[in-house]
């Protein structure tokens, strides 16, 4: 379009002509910065100059002297001359919204996944928590010198992995606790104040967190009458760290049934599920699966059921002999449609579970100072105390006649 002195312009931009084949294709002078004008980058202009170039539109040179007022209203992009890139940059931030300019500021690197993707048509996970070498191995020496209260300066947090009922990977569970205080997990272990931190299996972050179980610490295994000897947990969701269920010992622990009572929030009196177990004064032991039945409060219909799966091959079965971190759990939903809160809520339970039955020092120990080995059968249960039922053999000493045996 040189004959009629005109230059065209796509899309309302003006455009400068292309070089000749003569000159490389930055050769050109671009038109002269003018800061009340938006511009576009150099080599986008090119492309819409010759992917339009067969429609093009008229414009005079002394309107495409002065800017293109007529640019459609796009984001800022970089001006053309490196000499005026901080007064441009300036000049983007005044004319950007604020709240535009905190999004950005604000924006996460990573995926966020969100409780309501993350449970929706979930049907059934299985827990396994990791095995701590190190810790079997403080466990098992102390306990070869009659002084097991040492095994606790081994106590590793705990971690799991969450796996969907075909094997995929769900979820990574870590716990958080302070290794030392009055209420770390080396004191009052497994009694201690921590919180599970649920992500998703490929991510790590504290913007991917999925869910945010915060359990107090207690007075564990003795009578539950009063809030201090009660076990508690309270859910948030990950992301936005609202409170999202409630689990709670109810009164004397349920009687001679180990039970949880199961609310919306915190200080609510009506529970609207409770999760009890199938047995009656007996929990744990590695003989037996044992299960706890999620019922609806008000109408008494099953929700769902959480297993503690005893061991499936001789490899599980000695590490849940020497060591308390090796357990295996399901959990199941009768309704895969089941509200995601009260999803995710049942989810915590499942922890706060085996953290009050299931995290002892090992079923098995020896004794090398008195030659003595000891295997827990079971755990007798009443109104929420625990006591131990092992099984003894070994040298018996016999201090009134001063003579020792073996029993």
């Amino acid at each position: 379009n040189q004959d009629n002195g005109t230059i065209p312009v796509v899309q309302g931009v003006a455009v400068v002509d292309p070089p000749s084949s003569s000159s490389p294709p930055n050769a050109y002078e671009p038109p002269p910065y003018q800061p009340n004008h938006i511009y576009y980058p150099q080599q986008q202009q090119q492309e819409q100059y010759y992917a339009n170039a067969h429609a093009p539109v008229q414009q005079t040179m002394e309107h495409a002297h002065f800017g293109y007022p007529h640019a459609p209203e796009q984001p800022l992009q970089q001006p053309y001359c490196s000499h005026h890139q901080q007064q441009y940059t300036k000049q983007q931030q005044q004319t950007q919204p604020y709240y535009n300019q905190q999004q950005q500021q604000h924006q996460p690197q990573q995926y966020q996944p969100q409780i309501q993707t993350a449970l929706a048509e979930t049907k059934r996970l299985i827990i396994k928590q990791r095995f701590e070498p190190i810790e079997a191995l403080a466990y098992a020496t102390a306990n070869a010198i009659n002084m097991s209260v040492l095994g606790n300066l081994g106590e590793i947090a705990n971690k799991y992995d969450v796996f969907t009922d075909d094997g995929g990977d769900k979820f990574r569970v870590i716990e958080q606790s302070e290794y030392l205080g009055l209420t770390g997990r080396c004191c009052c272990n497994p009694n201690h104040q921590l919180q599970l931190h649920v992500y998703a299996p490929d991510v790590f972050s504290n913007t991917s967190e999925v869910m945010v179980f915060d359990r107090p610490c207690k007075c564990g295994q003795c009578c539950s009458c009063c809030n201090i000897c009660r076990q508690e947990m309270i859910a948030y969701d990950g992301n936005s760290e609202n409170q999202i269920g409630y689990i709670k010992q109810p009164f004397l622990g349920g009687g001679l049934t180990p039970a949880l009572q199961v609310m919306e929030r915190q200080g609510d009196d009506e529970p609207y599920a409770t999760i009890q177990s199938d047995a009656i004064c007996c929990i744990a032991g590695l003989c037996c699966d044992h299960t706890f039945v999620v019922k609806d409060a008000r109408t008494g219909d099953r929700i769902g059921t959480i297993v503690k799966l005893k061991p499936d091959s001789v490899g599980q079965f000695s590490q849940e002999i020497v060591s308390d971190s090796a357990d295996v759990f399901s959990i199941e939903f009768q309704n895969k449609d089941l509200d995601i809160n009260k999803k995710a809520t049942l989810f915590g339970a499942l922890h706060l579970i085996d953290y009050m039955f299931f995290e002892n020092e090992g079923q098995g120990t020896v004794d090398l100072v008195n030659q003595q080995v000891s295997y827990k059968l079971c755990d007798l249960y009443c109104c929420g105390c625990v006591v131990p039922c092992k099984c003894d053999c070994g040298r018996r000493e016999n201090n009134h006649h001063n003579e020792g045996g073996y029993y």
